[in-house]
């Protein structure tokens, strides 16, 4: 069990990486020495958020509407939660987005008429059926929680920096790791049997 003092510093260095950007060495030296993630206790929706490490994704969620993830008691999850262009909360289908494109195009992405055709698509990426699978699994040495895609080559593995916190260290088949935090959505009330809509058409 980690110590209180040495939680609230990986906090304070976390918050510190949030504000300022880091390389990723520093994010993989910091996401080293964070506790293992168990899948039973981090079930919940999360908003989520990517840290400025110079990688061609940072920014490019958070332009399109991102808004996190959601891990379900069956073990099931909502990789990829956007707000459609009505504001409603949508689980997109990774398995009609070309993810590898996505991780190496950035910059076009980030552009207003690419955030626009983006929100325009959305209904066609829709989905309320849970596309990826929460599982334990061996990653750097530690078994820690891992959200591993059912239809693209991506792996999100996860460490716990608090009791709402998660670090998120994503890894793709031909892209440098890609990182994020995961808070926990502080309206959870009916989270898991409320349905997620579908973006409208």
């Amino acid at each position: 069990m980690e110590h209180p003092s040495q939680a609230s510093s990986h906090a304070a260095q976390l918050a510190l990486l949030e504000k300022r950007g880091g390389t990723g060495n520093v994010l993989t030296a910091l996401f080293d020495s964070l506790e293992p993630a168990q899948p039973w206790s981090i079930r919940g929706r999360y908003r989520g958020a990517g840290i400025e490490t110079g990688h061609p994704m940072n920014g490019v969620m958070e332009a399109l509407g991102w808004y996190g993830k959601q891990f379900l008691d069956s073990g099931r999850a909502h990789p990829m939660l956007f707000r459609s262009m009505r504001g409603q909360l949508t689980s997109l289908d990774p398995a009609l987005i070309p993810a590898r494109l996505a991780a190496k195009a950035g910059v076009l992405l980030r552009s207003k008429p690419a955030r626009l055709a983006f929100k325009m698509a959305m209904p066609a990426f829709s989905t309320r059926r849970p596309t990826a699978r929460l599982h334990s699994r061996m990653h750097r040495g530690v078994e820690t929680a891992a959200m591993i895609y059912d239809a693209q080559p991506i792996c999100d593995f996860l460490r716990r920096v608090d009791d709402d916190t998660l670090l998120g260290f994503m890894e793709m088949r031909g892209v440098d790791p890609y990182f994020f935090t995961l808070r926990r959505d502080a309206d959870q009330t009916g989270a898991e049997s409320r349905p997620l809509r579908t973006a409208p058409r």
